[in-house]
């Protein structure tokens, strides 16, 4: 029998190449009958260099059935998957009471080491234990929002590297060792190995991987010694950033109206930055929902994981600072729910951005008293976002994705129309992070890098800043500055949170949401709400306010809007409750009591 060298091979058959996994495969498993057959003849494989899609049908990769296909590299067959590897991941063997606050995490793929230094977000993860999902679907009555109860679930808490640019939700498996998903920097997805894959464990390629998974790790000599705990194998995959050639487009001056008379371009005369806190409202489209095979709890775990990947990018900002904390979810059931698409929708599952937008604003406005409570919100979907030539007709789809510039907080009472949204494109796949960073940008006042600044918003613009710097906000990112913000989009930032444009922007999550059993109208007075709404202060605080909150628009004018949040305070110790005002007998209430 000829020996081999254990570790050579365990390198081999844990990589993507063809030629060093067949030098090591026995004989009899190359005749194996594979789960799915890969190849189009019997004789007949064909191997994607750009893709790292092997056909050897052996060990791990046979085992995966297109569902589970995509559900890890969010393929749709086996010509798209990325280049990928079998890793181990090894953590830190020592434990302290900091264990939980950070991760010290060691792998190597793709020839390199990479050592992770995690970090909690803590914040966010707090934020977490309020945030709804819903699922939408359309009746004969129009939009019905259903509550999904997944507090059982355990989604796991997100970690950063700020360092490496890491954002990962990490969970413990069902043998207690931690599971890593998440993104490196924009080019590496992480996923654990699923279960299934590996059972039944006397399956003889189940047995082999793991003889050569411990081979590797007891022969390894990448792995610094105080890395000593291994865990469970993970794949490490290549990321799609999408089309490179994508653009955004900005929905500003030809759209936005708003009274700035109030605003002037002189920093000096303005109060210091605060930090912002945008809560943010996420929504899948029905084709995105379908990458994740229509699961509310892996849509959830996926929505959480990649808004911590996009929290990550302004994460690199010192002033002003600004984070980014989920509202919520929305998850539609069916194409008719995002009608703003579908009666928008070109040639080749393509729609025009420009009037999608434009319809997702009025939509979002009508349904705005369902919906979480959202400084902005923003649609991921699998859908090709156009730009339609208004002469020609023809829709270029070259566009990544669309927002309001200076959106956020915004809604347009006189117009019927909600400015706080974007639309990204996101294969499910972790590729629209970048892409939301820089939408986002858009709505907190950001142009693109090269450009002037909007006539309507006014502030310093981006002409300082060439086109081609290679930045988030530049239309041709490239290297390490695709991860940073250039001078010119900070002082945008600066600029737009200095006005009262950005009101919402500063109150934390855990003063609006808190832990207790308060109503909201508890933790928003009526003159807080009516500037969530685009007023300035309420006009009304009589039994009215239950069934339409009053307020005052910029000009003075009073109107009516949708009814104050349950617990609003409409009289002397009297509370809205179900539209009516009620004695007051509110949780929290030292007068009171169940």
């Amino acid at each position: 029998m000829v020996e081999v060298n254990l570790k050579q091979q365990a390198r081999c058959l844990f990589s993507a190449d063809l030629e060093c996994q067949t030098a090591f495969i026995p004989e009899a498993s190359l005749h194996q009958e594979p789960v799915v057959d890969m190849c189009e003849k019997e004789n007949s494989c064909i191997k994607n260099e750009n893709s790292g899609v092997f056909k050897s049908k052996w060990l791990i990769y046979k085992r995966l059935d297109l569902v589970t296909l995509k559900q890890i590299f969010h393929a749709d067959s086996y010509e798209q998957v990325p280049e990928y590897e079998i890793v181990q991941i090894r953590t830190l063997s020592k434990r302290s009471i900091d264990d939980d606050e950070v991760k010290d995490v060691h792998l190597s793929a793709f020839g390199k080491p990479i050592h992770l230094h995690l970090k909690r977000n803590r914040a966010f993860n707090k934020r977490l234990k309020y945030s709804k999902m819903y699922v939408a679907e359309m009746t004969d009555d129009g939009i019905e929002y259903s509550d999904v109860n997944d507090e059982k679930e355990d989604i796991g808490a997100a970690y950063q590297d700020i360092d490496k640019m890491a954002a990962v939700i990490i969970t413990r498996g069902q043998n207690g060792q931690i599971q890593m998903d998440g993104t490196i920097a924009d080019e590496l997805g992480v996923k654990p190995v699923p279960a299934h894959i590996l059972i039944p464990q006397n399956d003889d390629n189940v047995k082999l991987f793991y003889q050569n998974f411990e081979a590797m790790s007891t022969n390894s000599t990448t792995f610094p010694e105080e890395f000593a705990e291994r865990k469970d194998p993970h794949f490490l995959f290549r990321c799609s950033r999408g089309n490179s050639s994508k653009k955004s487009i900005l929905l500003s001056d030809f759209y936005a109206k708003i009274n700035i008379s109030n605003i002037d371009g002189h920093r000096s005369k303005r109060n210091p930055i605060r930090h912002a806190f945008p809560e943010v409202l996420l929504m899948v489209d029905y084709d995105n929902f379908a990458v994740h095979d229509f699961s509310e709890l892996k849509t959830r775990k996926y929505l959480v994981s990649f808004l911590n990947g996009v929290d990550l990018r302004f994460k690199i900002l010192s002033n002003p600072k600004i984070k980014l904390f989920l509202s919520g979810i929305i998850v539609a059931k069916s194409r008719d729910v995002t009608s703003y698409l579908v009666n928008n929708c070109m040639l080749l599952k393509s729609f025009d951005g420009r009037a999608a937008l434009n319809d997702m604003a009025k939509h979002m406005f009508s349904t705005r008293r369902r919906l979480p409570s959202h400084d902005m919100a923003l649609l991921l979907t699998k859908l090709d976002i156009c730009s339609r030539d208004e002469k020609s007709g023809k829709c270029n789809p070259a566009t990544g994705g669309i927002a309001y510039i200076g959106g956020a907080c915004h809604v347009d009472q006189v117009n019927r129309r909600t400015e706080k949204v974007a639309i990204v494109e996101d294969n499910g796949g972790f590729s629209g992070i970048l892409n939301t960073a820089h939408e986002i940008a858009h709505l907190l006042g950001a142009k693109h890098d090269g450009f002037p600044p909007s006539p309507f918003l006014g502030g310093p613009g981006s002409s300082g800043c060439t086109s081609e710097g290679g930045y988030i906000m530049s239309l041709k990112k490239s290297g390490t500055r695709r991860f940073l913000w250039s001078q010119c989009s900070i002082e945008q930032f600066r600029y737009f949170l200095s006005t009262p444009r950005a009101s919402c922007l500063f109150n934390y999550p855990h003063e609006n949401h808190s832990a207790s059993s308060k109503w909201p109208g508890q933790l928003l007075s009526l003159d807080e709400q009516c500037k969530r709404d685009g007023g300035t202060k309420a006009c009304q605080s009589d039994s009215r306010v239950c069934l339409q909150l009053h307020c005052y628009s910029a000009t003075g004018h009073c109107y009516a809007g949708r009814p104050a949040a349950e617990g609003s305070p409409c009289g002397q110790d009297r509370v809205c409750r179900n539209g009516n005002c009620v004695a007051s007998i509110l949780p929290g209430s030292t007068r009171f009591k169940f």
